[in-house]
Parts: C-alpha cells; structure tokens; sequence
C-alpha cells in the first residue's frame, strides 16, 4: 500500500496544457493554442496519442526500421499480426527526452513531425523513413488492415513551416511538467546506491575454437570439453559445431556455460551465465555472404558483465577455406574471403551503431596475417589495427603439407577496451589433422566503453532505465523482466492494461465511478452517496437497497418487498409482512388490534375496516352485536328509562 501511495503521488499532470484544458485560457502561448488545435484535430496526431495520457496503449507498426530488424511485440505475443509493432508512448514530458522513437533515431519534435510528413525534405535524413504500411515495403506489415495513415492530411509539409512550428511548440513545452523539469517534489527523489552506475572494470577471457566438426568423432568430444573447461574461457565462440558435435559436447561442459540462441548454422556461443548476462543475439541475413558449399552467416551476441556493468558485442563467423571444392564457381579464394571480410565489416558496422560498445571478433577466417583479407579488415577502420593474437598455430603445415600460418583469430575493436594478454593452447588430442587450436585472449573493458548516459538512446538515462540496453523498454512497473511496451499486464495484477484503469497499479484495476481512485481504497465505489459496505450495489450508482434481496435494486424494482402488492399500492413497500393500512395510523392491518381505529378491537368488530359501524344489522332495521335471542336491545333499555322516571313522578 506504501508504495502504491507513492506511486498515485508521480501524476506530472501540472502543464500548461492540463492548466489550459482546465480553464486557464493564459497557460499556453498563441502558438502553442494553434498547435494544440493542430494536434488533435486535422493533423490526426491525437488519434494514436490519445488525451490526457497522450497515448492510446496500443501497439503499431511506423515502419522505422525493418521489421527483421524490430520484431517488436511478437516477441511477447507470438502473434505475426505484432510483427515490428511497439506501444504507442506517452508525449508528456517529451520536451525533456534526449531521443525519440524507440531506436532514438529522432531527436526533438521536429523531427518526428519530418518523419511522419511525407512530403518533408528527404535531406533531413529522416523523411521517408515511414514505409506507409505497405507491405512490399522491406517487409513491413500492414499496422491495421485496412488502415492508413492519412499522411496527406497533416497539413504539415514543406512551405507551412508556421505549422510544424507551432505543433512541435505545442509537444516540446506544453506538455512538460514544470515539476519534473526542474526535479522538485515529487520528483525529486534521491538516486539509490543500487541505481548508481559503478565504473568498475574486470577481465573477461574469450575462446575462438573451429572444432573440425567436418571430420568429427565422438571420441575427441571429452578432450575438447577439458580444453575449454580448463581455460576458463567467460565466452567460447565455437565453428564447425554442428548439432551432432554440439549435443555431444554440452552435457561435457562446465555447467555455468549456456548456449546463446544464434541459429543452428554451426557457429554457436558459449557464455558463462554466472559472469555474463546476454542482452541479444542474432545472425546475419542469407546471401549477405557468398556460398560456400554451405551458407555462410556471421552470428553476434550482446552481453552485460554482471559484475562492472560493462556491456560488449561479440561476432563469430567461418570464412571459406581456399580449397577448389569450397569455392562457388567462377571465384578465386582471395575473391571470396575478401567478399567475406566485406560483408563482416559492414555487419559488425550495422550492428555496432545501434550500440556504440566495445566489440570483439572470432572466427575461423581462412586468411593469414598478411592476406589481403587481413589486410582489407584491418584497414576498415572497424577492427583494431593490432589485433590479437597473431597466428594460433603453424600446424597447418603438419596437417596439410604446405607451411601455412595460422587462420583463426581473435579481433577487437578499439573502443573502451585494452588486450592484457592472448596464448594458442595446443592439445594433439584434441585435434583430427587440420590447422584447428583454440586460440584465448583476455580483455578488459571499460564499463562505459563510448556509450553515452543512456546507451540505448531510448531518452531514458540509464540509471532510470529498467532496460538500458534495449531502446524498445525502459520500464518494467512488475519487475517480471519483461517491458511494459511489450508486457500485456504491467502491474502484473491479472488484468491486462487495456482493461485495467490503473495499468501501473497492482493494487488497483477498475474505477467504477471515474474519480481517479481505485475501487479497491474507494469507500464508495459508484459515488452515489452511500458507502460500499452498505450498499447492495456498490458498483451501480443508480441503486444502493434491494429489501427483498431478489437481485434487483428497490429503483427499479415494482416490488420492493415482494410481498405481491406493487409498490404504488403498498402501504408498505419495504415490510414484506405488511401492505395495508386501513385507519392510516402507520401500523400495517396485520399487526394493528383495531384496524379501522374504530374503538373496538377486530377480533369483536363485525366491520374491522369500516369506522362507521362495527355491529350486524337486525330484523328491525337496527343493529345487534349478534343474531341470537339473549342479545342486548335499545328499545328494551328505552322503555326501562321510561317506566323509572314513572315510578319517580309518582
């Protein structure tokens, strides 16, 4: 409850633009008026950014990137309609982020309103971006079937720059909260120690190891595992490792390492779990390298060393060997490998841009020190012109009859990171007769490497970012390790967020009478004066009693007491045990002794609800108390007075 309590306290809803909706014709400039009235009417902004928390909470496609490369909800969901769908973000506060969209690729409102204008200026870098939703489009899937974007009607392209002006105005300032702006209370809390980013450093030590899968035997699986074992490697990037090889080899392995799931293209990565946290994994696109008896691919995995905080990307790849029978017809093995260095550069590039961290390569490349191939990589300016180690072995030589150097490799990138040492590691009982040796080299990165406050350009500061490393996620409300962008129930109290009128607040879900507090801490739910605990239907303003308990409240019930007598005939309509009040003394006939208040009780009253009279008639017009021939007589009475007053005179 505590902390629920605090949580209803960080409500950033004292902008201009809540003062001006509340009355205060003087909280937003002219400008920002005009781009308000832009937003939420012809330019169609509001339809998606819904007010007053300026999102909708659905989830759509904008066609940032590729929908290969931002699979986006369907990695929850599951569902290929989700594919490269994100949640719609709230625009409050958006003045304050130092990047939009969820890759950060947008800097300020004026760009997203160029991203969303088809008719921008393409030099901006950003207009035409948007693939419109169509689906021929670097496979972007249609967002809503059916629905597009009016684009067209934005009223915001090029020559009505007053327009943009006034729209990006009205985002950048009007929905800023001065309060978070300027980190006064309530948002002024106090960073925790456990939020602090420690600029620790430690070693990590990295394996590239061909396993000559080619020719494998299962009796070189135990040997293979005790040279990795025995290394201490934190991370194995592994070639020629088959399924066969692989499945014979992990239940071998110290159990500390798991498999990143990189695809079953022979070149998996081994990490140790207890050290290493693996963020994202991947593989290069099919035909981005030339075939080579079997598609070649380069994997990659980002990781977080859990003790400094350090993150890192690592790529592993298997070039072709220069053998004629592994080439593709018409190219020479200098043509392939340079095809093949070509598209690693540019791959760890791509990759590497999104995250701007130290990276290391392994891989068996099929190239020596002084190839071309080497030579071409180590001039991309991608890979460290001193890269480690030299050549793993020269038992190339042995194996094949001919004096080779080494082909395997270990790579880094210069980029917040330093080699502190590197060894081959030769074990004849390993190795079938090939040129294959693990090769190890220790790094040592710095926990920052060149990522800036917030690594993930998400516009979330790291220390404030449950995911900073993901720029789709930055807050996880339930701490179930899943986003809220992507978690269908962020508070995790079993009702999804889009039924849920408190989707941050586990203890709350529903708000029957719109008042901003939850049912669960409303004493009355319905605002309709009477308290939940005593209201029959504390979720139902228009009722509060049901006196007969029939399920159906008094005000529309033509029977309250259900006693048979409706309502508008009932003296009673809430005693089942009464419905008549004869004499209107406000006791019910079945409980009154003289129900015409007559003055004789009903048991002796020949009309008990009749006033005027309360004897039977007689044959001589009169009235008796009874037929019977002992009953009383006015006359006999009449007559006795008379024959009295005789005797007095007398």
């Amino acid at each position: 409850m505590a902390i629920a309590t605090y949580e209803r306290t960080l409500v950033a809803d004292q902008t201009p633009w809540d003062r001006f909706i509340a009355g205060d014709a003087t909280a937003m400039t002219q400008r920002q008026i005009a781009g308000w009235e832009l937003f939420d009417g012809q330019s169609l902004c509001g339809r998606c950014h819904v007010p007053p928390l300026f999102s909708d909470n659905r989830f759509y496609n904008l066609g940032l990137r590729p929908a290969a490369e931002d699979i986006g909800h369907m990695l929850v969901t599951d569902n290929s309609r989700d594919y490269g769908r994100f949640k719609v973000p709230s625009l409050r506060n958006l003045g304050l982020r130092p990047a939009l969209m969820h890759v950060g690729w947008v800097t300020d409102a004026h760009d997203a309103i160029a991203f969303y204008n088809s008719n921008a200026d393409a030099a901006n870098g950003i207009a035409n971006r948007h693939q419109q939703f169509h689906e021929d489009q670097s496979g972007i899937p249609t967002a809503t079937p059916g629905v597009t974007v009016p684009y067209s009607n934005l009223s915001l392209a090029s020559g009505n720059e007053r327009a943009q002006e006034n729209v990006a105005d009205f985002l950048a300032n009007a929905l800023t909260d001065p309060r978070v702006a300027t980190e006064t209370f309530p948002f002024d809390r106090p960073t925790l120690g456990s939020e602090r980013r420690h600029n620790m450093s430690s070693a990590l030590a990295f394996m590239s190891y061909n396993i000559g899968g080619a020719d494998w035997q299962s009796s070189r699986a135990e040997a293979i595992a005790s040279v990795i074992n025995s290394s201490l490697a934190d991370l194995v990037a592994l070639q020629e490792a088959g399924a066969t090889p692989l499945q014979q080899l992990q239940p071998l392995l110290n159990s500390s390492y798991a498999l990143a799931d990189v695809g079953s293209n022979g070149m998996p990565l081994l990490y140790n779990s207890q050290k290493l946290h693996l963020l994202q994994s991947g593989s290069s696109a099919p035909g981005d390298m030339l075939f080579c008896t079997a598609e070649r691919f380069i994997n990659y995995a980002l990781f977080q060393d859990k003790q400094s905080g350090s993150l890192f990307l690592i790529f592993n790849t298997h070039f072709c060997a220069p053998q004629a029978t592994e080439l593709p017809s018409g190219y020479s093995a200098a043509e392939v490998n340079l095809q093949h260095a070509g598209a690693l550069a540019n791959f760890v590039a791509k990759i590497g841009a999104s995250w701007q961290v130290p990276a290391v390569v392994a891989g068996d490349l099929n190239a020596t020190e002084n190839s071309a191939t080497m030579e071409y990589l180590l001039g991309t300016g991608q890979i460290d012109g001193n890269p480690t180690p030299a050549p793993l072995a020269d038992s190339w030589s042995q194996a094949q009859g001919s004096n080779h150097s080494g082909v395997d490799w270990l790579l880094y990138l210069a980029n917040g990171q330093q080699l502190l040492g590197a060894q081959r590691l030769i074990n004849s009982t390993t190795e079938a007769a090939s040129d294959h040796f693990p090769m190890t080299a220790a790094l040592i990165f710095n926990s920052q490497g060149n990522s800036s406050d917030d690594t993930d350009a998400d516009g979330v500061p790291d220390d404030e970012d449950a995911f900073p490393f993901n720029p789709a996620e930055w807050l996880d409300t339930d701490n179930d390790g899943i986003g809220n962008n992507g978690d269908s129930d962020d508070d995790n109290d079993g009702v999804t967020d889009n039924e849920d009128a408190f989707p941050l607040n586990a203890a709350e879900w529903l708000d029957t009478d719109n008042d901003g507090i939850g049912n669960n801490g409303d004493s009355d739910d319905d605002n309709d004066g009477v308290t939940d605990n005593e209201d029959a239907f504390p979720l139902n303003a228009a009722e509060w009693l049901d006196t007969d308990n029939d399920g159906i409240g008094n005000n529309g019930d033509s029977d309250d007491d259900n006693d048979g007598v409706t309502d508008n005939e009932d003296a009673f309509p809430l005693n089942a045990a009464e419905w008549l009040d004869t004499d209107n003394d406000g006791i019910g006939n079945n409980g009154d002794s003289d129900d015409d208040n007559d003055g004789v009780p009903d048991a002796t009253d020949a009309f008990p609800l009749d006033p005027s009279r309360s004897q039977a008639a007689s044959s001589t017009g009169g009235s008796d108390a009874s037929s019977s021939g002992g009953a009383f007589s006015p006359w006999l009475l009449l007559l006795s007075l008379i024959a009295t007053g005789r005797r007095r005179l007398e």
